[in-house]
C-alpha cells in the first residue's frame, strides 16, 4: 500500500472520528499513529509519539498560557469583574440599551485581565446577566451581549488565540499582543453603537438605567484601577521591551494575586462547608474539628466492606447524639448542667469513634 492510499484511507478515518464526536486531538493524534505505524514500523511510530507531544509543548513561549490564564482566575476573585462592569454601569446605565452596552464594555475590560473568550463571557454572564434580568431586559439581547462581548478576549491582549496563532506561524508574540489592542476596542464600539440605535428605535427591549449622580460616578472609577494597573504592567512591560510575554504575564499574575489578597475573607469570615451544617443551623468549632477529625485507617482488607457500614452507622449515632444534646441545651436550668456535659461527651467520643471505624 503506497503512501498516497495510506493518507486517503486516513483522512476518511479522521473525518469519520470527528463525525463521531470524538475529541479533535484523540483523533488526529490515533490517525498519525497509525499512519506512522504502517509506514515507518511500531518502533518508529512508538519512538516518536513519546518524543513529540513533549518536544512541542515545552517550549518557553507556551508558559504565556497558564500565566495568563491564572492572571484571569486571580482577576476575577479580586472582583476586577464586579469592579469593571460596575462602573461601565453606573457612567452607560442612562443610555438607550446603557445595560447591555456596560456589559459589552465590562467583557472588553476583563478581556485585559483574562485573554480566554470562553472563561470571559462565562465570568461575566455570572455579573451581567443578573443585572440585565432585573431590569426586564430581553434574554435574547441579555444572551447575545455576554456572548458577543466574550470574543473580545480574542482580540484584546492577553490573548491565549494570539499567542497559540503566533507560535504556529513563528511570528513576534508580543506584536500580535499589541496589534490587537486597536481591533478590539474597536469591535467593542462597534457592538455598543448597533445596541444603542437597536434600542432607540424600539425601548421596550429594555429600559434604562435611571438616578445615578455624578457623585456615584465618579466614585465608582475607584473600582478600576485594579484593571488599570494589570493593563499597565502587561502592555507597558511588553512595549517598552522592558519583558517579554512571559516576564510580563508572570508579573500580572503576581499583582493580580496581590488585588485578591485584598478581597480574601478574614478568619472568623470564612464560610461554613455544607457539611458541617445542620437544620437546626451551624454547628460549633467543637463539632467542627469533630467532624473534620483525622482518620486513621485500621481495617483490614477482608474486613473493609464490614467497617464501612460500622463506620456509616457510628456516624449516624454520632450526629443523633449531638442533635439530642443541642436540643437538650435549651431545656431551662437544672438540666442544663447535665445536658452540656452530654455534649461535651459526645463530642469528645466522636472523635474516637470516627477515626476507629473509618
Amino acid at each position: 500500500m503506497d503512501s498516497i492510499t495510506i493518507g486517503i484511507l486516513g483522512t476518511v478515518a479522521l473525518s469519520l472520528m470527528l463525525v463521531s464526536g470524538m475529541r479533535i486531538a484523540y483523533a488526529t493524534a490515533l490517525c498519525g499513529f497509525v499512519g506512522l505505524w504502517i509506514i515507518r514500523g511500531y518502533g518508529p511510530a512508538a519512538g516518536l509519539a513519546g518524543l513529540m507531544p513533549y518536544a512541542e509543548t515545552s517550549h518557553y513561549t507556551l508558559l504565556v498560557l497558564p500565566l495568563f490564564i491564572l492572571m484571569g482566575f486571580l482577576s476575577y476573585y479580586a472582583g476586577i469583574t464586579r469592579d469593571v462592569f460596575w462602573t461601565a454601569r453606573q457612567w452607560l446605565g442612562h443610555l438607550p440599551g446603557g445595560l447591555a452596552i456596560a456589559t459589552i464594555f465590562g467583557c472588553a475590560g476583563f478581556a485585559a485581565a483574562c485573554g480566554a473568550s470562553t472563561a470571559s463571557a462565562a465570568v461575566m454572564g455570572r455579573v451581567a446577566l443578573p443585572e440585565l434580568k432585573k431590569f426586564g431586559y430581553d434574554d435574547k439581547i441579555a444572551a447575545g451581549c455576554v456572548a458577543a462581548g466574550g470574543t473580545l478576549a480574542t482580540m484584546i491582549p492577553p490573548s491565549v488565540i494570539m499567542v497559540i496563532y503566533g507560535f504556529i506561524s513563528e511570528q513576534s508574540i508580543g506584536a500580535l499582543l499589541l496589534a490587537g489592542i486597536f481591533p478590539g476596542l474597536l469591535s467593542a464600539l462597534t457592538y455598543s453603537i448597533m445596541l444603542y440605535i437597536r434600542f432607540k428605535l424600539n425601548p421596550a427591549l429594555g429600559p434604562p438605567v435611571t438616578g445615578i449622580t455624578w457623585a456615584e460616578r465618579f466614585k465608582s472609577v475607584q473600582g478600576v484601577w485594579g484593571i488599570a494597573v494589570l493593563i499597565t504592567i502587561v502592555l507597558g512591560g511588553i512595549y517598552t521591551g522592558f519583558a517579554t510575554p512571559s516576564e510580563a504575564a508572570g508579573i500580572g499574575a503576581l499583582g493580580a494575586f496581590v488585588m485578591a489578597l485584598r478581597r480574601m475573607p478574614r478568619q472568623g469570615e470564612m464560610p461554613i462547608p455544607r457539611i458541617l451544617q445542620s437544620p437546626s443551623g451551624p454547628v460549633s468549632p467543637t463539632r467542627q474539628w469533630t467532624f473534620e477529625a483525622p482518620i486513621s485507617r485500621t481495617t483490614t482488607p477482608t474486613s473493609g466492606r464490614r467497617a464501612n457500614s460500622k463506620a456509616s452507622s457510628s456516624r449516624s449515632a454520632v450526629i443523633q447524639s449531638i442533635d439530642a444534646s443541642r436540643s437538650a441545651s435549651q431545656i431551662p436550668s437544672r438540666k442544663k448542667r447535665s445536658s452540656s456535659t452530654t455534649s461535651t461527651r459526645v463530642d469528645s467520643s466522636a472523635i474516637s469513634i470516627l477515626s476507629v471505624h473509618d
